[in-house]
């Protein structure tokens, strides 16, 4: 019998038992109908068998590897990698003919921030059995890194340590030279033993609390779950030692981290970066790094790090010649072949002028094709009047202010491009965009989305969350009063939106992550803090709850022993309640860890059917304790109202909330997610897993700071 198979056996003998043992006690209460501390007992008995009914039911039993299954699972990882980095260069349109091979070289600016020839060659040789590599240390030299992007696999193949820092200036094509270095080795991989590149984004890196490799193992988790499972005792491993499938992969070395984006991070993070890695990293253990150069010597500095990433040589990615400049301009202009006749005659007479420095990076040559490339767009000979664009910056500016007019239509509310049909207008998109920029750049704080990373459950805001308290007030407030009269609705509805306001004033909802439905049995730290989150809020949601219902129910009558009573079975009532709702979703409902879907749609999905049955289940089991001690009404207009409540409290909620309220508000469009995938198809925005991302920092810092009387370009 299987380990899983066992789980499961004695998942169903805890289930029966518990079912069992907790039925017994309630049954007779619904029988002859107990009254008093009798009737307290069978409800308390009956919310412990629901929640052993959906903790016991099942633990969660992941799939276990073995060392024997562990090459397939690399063989599988690297075609996953594969996959994903092709499909980006194509999202790029970096293929085929729009392709074009940059240049790599060993500079002085390169020089600057490597580490020197001889760490490289002494680590090489105090690692022996540890270093693969087509060279022997002391042949080793930086000047072997000079070509082209597509010989840098070779290149790095022969570097003795395996490690690498790719440098270079703001849009060179830092990434694509990395992106290609993957998709190189990989095709090189000889075996199914050989290392896999995997290609990471350090924006979710906090370097000051999370060390390198349990960030690297975390992210590569949360991009490819079969990585987490763990991997069974084999040899080599300790007596007792339970490591995870990307933990052993990666100590034996057959991962290669390239992390890029590191430059994004605030420069203190960057050189707590650079001290971790160094502190992570063991003779052998490869590496490659893509940094900005001022940014790398800026954060090794003697008032930074002091020193770069332990034997770690550097190459530079060069800016674009003339000629390729010119290449690539003239494939650009489809019909008119003079088109770009006078920038190209700029490119070959001067290698100073702003426009050809700034167009020797692939980001802006790339956005100047896109600007330019209608016929009804302005003429690209503009960029060549330096009174009106005397230097780099102010071409960098206008490049990118005129993206969004060059992508989008024009002030038509709805037209077709090519076979594409837009539903945003260039003002429109405008707009929004810079809207959705600023936001990230305002979530620059502890605990908040990464600052380059736009995801649709971190989008809430003070209006959104105040408009979901008293929808769902009102909501519970109406099917309560319909069901049990106009006393219990007001105080249900008062507490639901009284806890649906604390809760997400207090932590951004009840839940701060997408969740999904999944039954386990619920750790005891989860409950533990759930617990010390929930009672305060029941108590004071019953204090309140009672007070209204004591004022209503008391009318003509005698309001003090009504708000007396009312008060002392809110409190019960809401202590009761929070315990049992927090025992039941922390069984029912654990984070989703972004593992079990890499779309952002996909995970929106899983989390509004995890609303509707933490909502549905929650809503039965008060509902039925509150029958059996006060009456089937009162007890269905509990149920309900805490079902609301649950409903409302997951992200897709706050989301949908959100969207109304920013739609409203002329912040972004009813139809956000539509958008947001609509501009990834214009190459405005890049997808990582389940995270949006404008397709260069520099734009998203263009947009962010960009006034409303910027106008984009026709």
């Amino acid at each position: 019998m299987s380990r899983i198979s066992r789980l499961r056996r004695v998942n169903r003998a805890r289930l029966a038992g518990l079912t069992a043992v907790f039925g017994s006690v309630i049954t007779p209460a619904l029988l002859w109908n107990w009254a008093g501390v009798d009737r307290l007992l069978a409800a308390a008995s009956l919310a412990l068998a629901i929640i052993a009914f959906v903790g016991g039911s099942s633990v969660a039993a992941t799939a276990e590897h073995t060392a024997e299954n562990l090459p397939r699972l690399l063989t599988e990882l690297a075609a996953r990698v594969r996959v994903r980095w092709e499909d980006e260069l194509v999202h790029r349109g970096l293929t085929g003919g729009a392709m074009y091979s940059l240049r790599l070289a060993a500079t002085s600016a390169s020089a600057s921030v490597s580490a020197p020839t001889c760490a490289v060659r002494r680590l090489a040789a105090v690692a022996p059995g540890r270093v693969r590599s087509g060279n022997t240390a002391p042949d080793w030299q930086p000047h072997l890194l000079d070509g082209r992007q597509e010989h840098l696999a070779d290149r790095y193949r022969q570097i003795p340590t395996r490690r690498l820092a790719i440098v270079g200036d703001s849009g060179a094509g830092k990434t694509v030279v990395a992106i290609h270095l993957v998709l190189d080795l990989l095709a090189a991989r000889e075996t199914a033993q050989a290392p896999v590149p995997v290609l990471v984004d350090a924006g979710s890196w906090d370097p000051t609390n999370q060390s390198f490799w349990a960030w690297f193992e975390a992210e590569l988790v949360r991009c490819h779950p079969a990585l987490g499972a763990p991997v069974s005792n084999a040899g080599g491993s300790r007596a007792g030692r339970t490591v995870t499938a990307v933990r052993r992969l990666r100590e034996t070395g057959l991962l290669l981290p390239v992390i890029d984006g590191l430059d994004t991070l605030a420069p203190a993070s960057q050189t707590d970066a650079i001290r971790s890695i160094n502190r992570a990293l063991r003779a052998g253990d490869p590496l490659v790094v893509v940094w900005q150069t001022a940014a790398y010597a800026a954060a090794i500095s003697p008032d930074g790090a002091g020193t770069p990433i332990e034997a770690t040589p550097a190459v530079e990615v060069l800016p674009l010649d003339g000629d390729e400049m010119i290449a690539v301009l003239d494939a650009a202009a489809g019909t008119d072949p003079n088109r770009w006749s006078a920038v190209c005659s700029l490119i070959a007479t001067s290698t100073t002028a702003p426009l050809v420095r700034t167009l020797s990076l692939p980001l802006m040559l790339s956005l100047a094709r896109s600007n330019y490339h209608r016929s009804s767009a302005a003429h690209p000979a503009e960029l060549c009047d330096q009174a009106r664009f005397p230097d780099q910056e102010s071409i960098e500016n206008h490049l990118l202010d005129g993206l969004i007019g060059a992508v989008y239509p024009g002030t038509e509310a709805t037209t077709r491009s090519g076979n594409q049909r837009s539903a945003w207008n260039a003002d429109q998109a405008l707009r929004y965009h810079r809207y959705l920029a600023r936001r990230l750049v305002h979530e620059e704080r502890p605990g908040a989305t990464p600052a380059y990373d736009l995801a649709w459950w971190r989008l809430g805001t003070a209006g959104s969350r105040l408009l979901l308290a008293l929808v769902t007030g009102i909501l519970a407030g109406t099917a309560a009063t319909l069901v049990a009269g106009f006393a219990v609705g007001v105080a249900d509805g008062t507490m639901a939106a009284f806890i649906q306001a604390y809760a997400v004033r207090r932590s951004g909802g009840l839940f701060t992550e997408p969740r999904r439905v999944a039954l386990t049995w619920p750790a005891t730290a989860d409950i533990r803090t759930g617990l010390l989150f929930a009672l305060p809020l029941g108590a004071l949601g019953g204090i309140l709850a009672g007070c209204v219902y004591g004022l209503a129910a008391g009318l003509g009558t005698d309001p003090v022993h009504a708000l007396t009573e009312g008060v002392a079975g809110g409190v019960a009532g809401g202590l009761a309640g929070s315990a049992l709702v927090t025992a039941t979703l922390a069984s029912l409902t654990p984070p989703a860890d972004l593992t079990r879907a890499t779309a952002a749609r996909a995970l929106l999905r899983y989390d509004r059917l995890t609303g509707l049955v933490s909502g549905t289940a929650t809503g039965l089991a008060v509902g039925l304790a509150v029958t059996v001690v006060n009456g089937a009404a009162t007890g269905l207009a509990g149920g309900i109202s805490v079902a609301l409540v649950g409903l409302a409290s997951t992200r897709s909620s706050l989301y949908s909330a959100t969207v109304c309220w920013l739609a409203l508000t002329g912040r972004t469009p009813l139809r956000l997610m539509a958008f947001l995938d609509d501009a990834r198809r214009r190459t405005v925005l890049r997808k990582a897993g389940p995270y949006y991302q404008y397709r260069h920092a520099a734009l998203q810092r263009r947009l962010a700071t960009r006034e409303p009387s910027d106008q984009p370009r026709p």
